[in-house]
C-alpha cells in the first residue's frame, strides 16, 4: 500500500507540459509532450519546436505503476519512461529502431495577466442557438457590477478549434480581453467553437464547418445579447482575432445590429495570398531557385482545387494527384515535394481550408465603410503580415473616416511583446498580451462604441 500511494500521485502529475532534449549526433533537439486527462486514460500531443511541428498526436498512451509509454507508429516513434519523481521521467527515446537517452522535465508556465477570482464583476455560463440550425453554443458573459453598461462586444477567436478563452500554450488572451474591458464597464460575450469540448463523433459533424457558419455562430451570440433587456439597449460590437477578424467583416456586412468592428491581427486578403505569404516566410531559408518552384508549384495546386468545387475536389483526389504527380516540374523537385503535394491533400480533405483558399474579404470589408473600426496587427507577425493586411484596408475602407489602423510595434501575432514573431516563440513568453494593445483597444471604444 504503502509503495502504491506515490505511484498512484505521481499519474495524476502527469498532466500538463514535459519537455526534453535529444543530442542527435552532436546536434539538439527539442521534443515537448503535452498530457491532458481524457476519457479513458490520457490525451497526449507532441512538439518538436526545432522543426516547427506542434500538435502531434500521440496514438497509444500508458500511464501506470510508474511507468510512461508513449508511441506514434507512424513516425516510427516510441518513447519509454519511468517516473521518478512528480516532476521528473527518465527514460528512452526511440525512432526507426535508433534509442536516445530522454529525460522529460515537467515545465511550469508562468501565466501572470491570466485572470484570477474574485471579480468585481458579474460573470455567468451562457447557452445560445447560431444561426445555423441545430447548432449549439456555450460561453462565458461578463459584465459590470453596476446597471451602467458602455457597450457590449462579442469575441470571436481565429482558425481553429479553440475554447471561449482562445486558449494557447495556456495563454488565455479573449479570458484577459474580457476581464479587463468589463472593468473598464463593457459587457462581453465569449464562446466556445462549435464542438469544442464535445466527443470525436460530436466534433466531426462539425467539421465541415466553414468560415461562413463561424460567421453564423457570430451572429447567433448577436442576437443572444440583443435579446438581454439591459444589453439590447447599447451598441454591440465584434471583436475577432485572426480569422475572427475576417468573420467580424463578415457578419456586420450581414446584418446591420453590429454597431462598430475590432480587427485583432485580422485577415484582410485573400486566403490562397494568406497561406502563399506564410508559406514564402516558412520556406525562407531554402535556396531561392528551390523555394521559388515550390511556390509555383503550390499555385499550381491552388488553382487546381479552386477550379472545383469542395466535394468534387474531394472525390476526385487520387485522379487529380496522379495527374500532379506525372507532372514534370513536380518530379524534379527533391524530398520536398511531400510537403507540396501534402498541401493538395489537405485541400482535398478540409472543407474549411478549401473555402479559405477561395475567399477573398474585399466585398465584406467594403460594405463596413459605414461603421467605427478599429484594426491592430503587430509588426513581428510571421502569421498575417501587418503592412499588406493593413494596408489593404485601408485601401478597401479609404472613403471611412472612423476608421483605425495601427502597427504595434514588437509584437506577435498574439500581441505578446516579442523577440522573432515566430510561433515557437509564443509559449517561452509569459505575457499573454501587451498592455499597450489592451489600453489602446479600450481608448478606442470609450471614443467610438459608446452612445
Amino acid at each position: 500500500m504503502c509503495l502504491l500511494l506515490p505511484v498512484w500521485g505521481m499519474a495524476q502529475e502527469m498532466k500538463g507540459k514535459w519537455s526534453g532534449t535529444l543530442d542527435v549526433g552532436g546536434h539538439t533537439l527539442r521534443v515537448v509532450f503535452r498530457f491532458s486527462p481524457a476519457d479513458e486514460g490520457w490525451k497526449v500531443t507532441m512538439d518538436s519546436p526545432d522543426q516547427g511541428a506542434f500538435g502531434i498526436p500521440v496514438d497509444s498512451v500508458k500511464v501506470g505503476g510508474g511507468a510512461v509509454t508513449l508511441q506514434l507508429p507512424r513516425l516510427g516513434i516510441r518513447y519509454e519512461g519511468t517516473v521518478m519523481t512528480p516532476s521528473m521521467v527518465m527514460g528512452t527515446f526511440t525512432q526507426n529502431g535508433v534509442d536516445y537517452m530522454m529525460p522529460l522535465a515537467k515545465q511550469t508556465l508562468r501565466r501572470p495577466q491570466t485572470p484570477r477570482p474574485p471579480f468585481p464583476y458579474r460573470s455567468e455560463n451562457v447557452t445560445f442557438e447560431s444561426r445555423d440550425e441545430g447548432v449549439e453554443l456555450h460561453g462565458t458573459l461578463t459584465r459590470p457590477a453596476s446597471e451602467e453598461v458602455k457597450a457590449v462586444v462579442v469575441l470571436v477567436t481565429g482558425s481553429g478549434l479553440q475554447n471561449r478563452d482562445e486558449e494557447i500554450f495556456e495563454h488565455r488572451p479573449f479570458a484577459v480581453l474580457a476581464d479587463r474591458l468589463t472593468r473598464e464597464g463593457y459587457a462581453v460575450l465569449r464562446y466556445d467553437d462549435r464542438g469544442y469540448g464535445a466527443s470525436p463523433e460530436v466534433q466531426a459533424c462539425y467539421a465541415a464547418a466553414t468560415t461562413a457558419n463561424f460567421r453564423e455562430d457570430a451572429l447567433g451570440a448577436v442576437d443572444f445579447v440583443k435579446r438581454d433587456p439591459q444589453l439590447a439597449q447599447v451598441p454591440c460590437g465584434i471583436m475577432g482575432h485572426s480569422e475572427g477578424g475576417t468573420i467580424a467583416f463578415m457578419a456586420a456586412a450581414a446584418e446591420r445590429k453590429v454597431d462598430f468592428i475590432v480587427s485583432l491581427a485580422g485577415s484582410m486578403l485573400s486566403g490562397d495570398k494568406v497561406l502563399e505569404m506564410q508559406a514564402q516566410h516558412a520556406l525562407r531559408h531554402l535556396p531561392d531557385e528551390l523555394r521559388g518552384q515550390m511556390m509555383t508549384e503550390r499555385k499550381r495546386i491552388v488553382e487546381v482545387a479552386r477550379a472545383y468545387p469542395f466535394e468534387e475536389l474531394a472525390a476526385r483526389h487520387d485522379e487529380l494527384r496522379r495527374e500532379l504527380e506525372a507532372l514534370p516540374e513536380l518530379r524534379r523537385l527533391p524530398r520536398e515535394v511531400g510537403d507540396v503535394l501534402s498541401f493538395f491533400d489537405a485541400l482535398a480533405a478540409s472543407a474549411w481550408l478549401h473555402a479559405f483558399v477561395c475567399y477573398d474579404p474585399a466585398e465584406a470589408i467594403a460594405a463596413c465603410d459605414h461603421l467605427p473600426v478599429l484594426a491592430l496587427n503587430g509588426d513581428k507577425d510571421t502569421q498575417v503580415d501587418a503592412a499588406a493586411h493593413l494596408g489593404r484596408l485601408r485601401e478597401l475602407l479609404k472613403g471611412n473616416g472612423r476608421l483605425v489602423a495601427k502597427v504595434v510595434p514588437d509584437c506577435n501575432h498574439l500581441f505578446q511583446p516579442c523577440v522573432t514573431g515566430e510561433v515557437a516563440e509564443y509559449e517561452e513568453l509569459e505575457t499573454t498580451m501587451a498592455e499597450v494593445v489592451l489600453e489602446a483597444v479600450v481608448e478606442w471604444l470609450d471614443c467610438n462604441a459608446v452612445k
